[in-house]
């Protein structure tokens, strides 16, 4: 038997996933290695955990992350040489004139420094995109998560209380022939069950 809290934490899970950040992407479908990356969530830590590494914004964010560092080590390439060849025939002889040009990008003239300094900036700001995407869906989980809590002890409240007025009712009704406040306590027993 599945308990109440595993099964709830399932719930949040779908509803936190589906949800998302205002995403509207088509209804999501769990993978094998999702799963593997998220076995069955036992502790709201678990739940957290899972959340931060397998929502769909986190694993856009992370990738982009990824390409951003890419972006450094391409800025950081020299630019390969220009190499243009000419050649031309002497039209009274049989001479050849070749003219060779090779051009290519001094590392003295600061842009290849600079498109480093900009890919580093850029990558530094993807990282810093991505924390607060991940902190806001922690946040998010966690109050979800708090919610959750506070709606399963109030059902225990509830049950708690079902149960009492049941034993009060059918202790009034043990009694046989009810005296008129008996009668009213009988019916406000019955509204508040209802």
């Amino acid at each position: 038997m599945v308990s109440k809290f595993a099964t709830a934490m399932g719930v949040i899970l779908l509803f936190v996933s589906q949800v998302g950040h205002g995403s509207e992407a088509a209804p999501h479908q769990h993978t094998h290695e999702e799963h593997s990356r998220c076995p069955d969530p036992k502790t709201a830590s678990d739940v957290i955990r899972c959340l931060t590494t397998s929502h769909n914004s986190i694993q856009v964010s992370s990738r982009g992350v990824s390409a951003s560092d890419l972006g450094i080590s391409a800025a950081s390439l020299w630019s390969n040489p220009d190499l243009q060849v000419q050649g031309m025939k002497d039209p009274h002889g049989s001479s050849y004139q070749v003219q060779t040009t090779l051009m290519f990008e001094p590392p003295f003239l600061g842009s290849r420094l600079a498109r480093i300094e900009a890919a580093r900036s850029t990558s530094e700001r993807s990282k810093a995109t991505h924390e607060l995407l991940s902190s806001s869906i922690k946040v998010e989980g966690i109050l979800k998560l708090t919610r959750l809590r506070q709606i399963l002890r109030e059902m225990q409240i509830n049950e708690l209380s079902r149960g009492a007025i049941s034993k009060a009712l059918a202790a009034i009704h043990s009694r046989g022939r009810l005296t008129p406040e008996l009668e009213t306590t009988e019916s406000s027993f019955i509204l508040a069950s209802n």
